[in-house]
C-alpha cells in the first residue's frame, strides 16, 4: 500500500510538472527551461531507431514535501525534452530520503525501493512509460557543473502493462539545471 501512494504521489508531481508549458512564469530562463538553439544545452535521442531532437528542454530538482503532505521529505529530479512537432521524452527520479540524486546510475525500472522512477513518452507513437519488472533501461547523471547537468539514458518503454513497446536509445541530456544537485 505505501508503494501505491509513493507512486499517486509520484504521478501527481509529475502531471502537474507536464502541465507547466515555458512562458508561464516570468523569469522561466532561470528554471532549468531552455531552447535547444543555445550550444550549451542539448536532449537528443533515438526512438525506434529514428533520430530525436528537443527545441526545448526542462531540468528540474525539487527538495521538499509535496502534494497534501509538505511534511514529507521528497527529493526529485526531472528532466523533460520536447521537439518541434511536440513529442514529449521526460523522465522523473523521486526519493524519499533526504539524499538528493547526484551523479550516478539509476535504474528505468528499480527493484530496491529505494527510489521510484518513472519514465515517459508521448508522441507520434503513441504514449508509453515504464511499468516496475517490466521496462528495463538506465539513467545516468554523468555530470554536475557549475549551472549544467549532462547524462546519458536508454528504455523499453510500454503501452499498459502488456502493452505494445517502444525503445529510446542512445539518449544523451545536457542542460541548465534549477534546484539543489550535488
Amino acid at each position: 500500500m505505501k508503494n501505491y501512494l509513493k507512486l499517486f504521489a509520484l504521478l501527481a508531481i509529475l502531471f502537474s510538472f507536464a502541465a507547466c508549458t515555458p512562458g508561464d512564469t516570468p523569469g522561466d530562463e532561470n528554471l532549468g527551461i531552455a531552447n535547444a538553439a543555445n550550444s550549451s544545452i542539448s536532449f537528443t535521442a533515438k526512438v525506434n531507431g529514428l533520430d530525436w531532437e528537443a527545441a526545448e528542454i526542462t531540468a528540474v530538482q525539487s527538495d521538499g514535501g509535496s502534494g497534501s503532505n509538505p511534511n514529507v521529505d521528497i527529493r526529485q529530479f526531472t528532466i523533460k525534452g520536447e521537439n518541434a512537432a511536440g513529442d514529449i521524452i521526460q523522465f522523473v527520479l523521486q526519493r524519499a530520503t533526504a539524499e538528493a540524486f547526484g551523479v550516478g546510475t539509476y535504474d528505468v525500472s528499480p527493484t530496491s525501493g529505494e527510489y521510484g522512477t518513472v519514465f515517459l513518452y508521448t508522441g507520434s507513437e503513441g504514449s508509453f512509460q515504464s511499468f516496475p519488472g517490466l521496462s528495463s533501461g538506465t539513467i545516468e547523471i554523468t555530470k554536475i557543473s557549475g549551472n549544467q547537468i549532462e547524462g546519458t539514458f536508454d528504455a523499453v518503454l510500454h503501452q499498459g502493462a502488456a502493452g505494445d513497446s517502444l525503445t529510446i536509445s542512445m539518449g544523451a541530456f545536457k542542460s541548465n539545471k534549477y534546484g539543489t544537485f550535488y
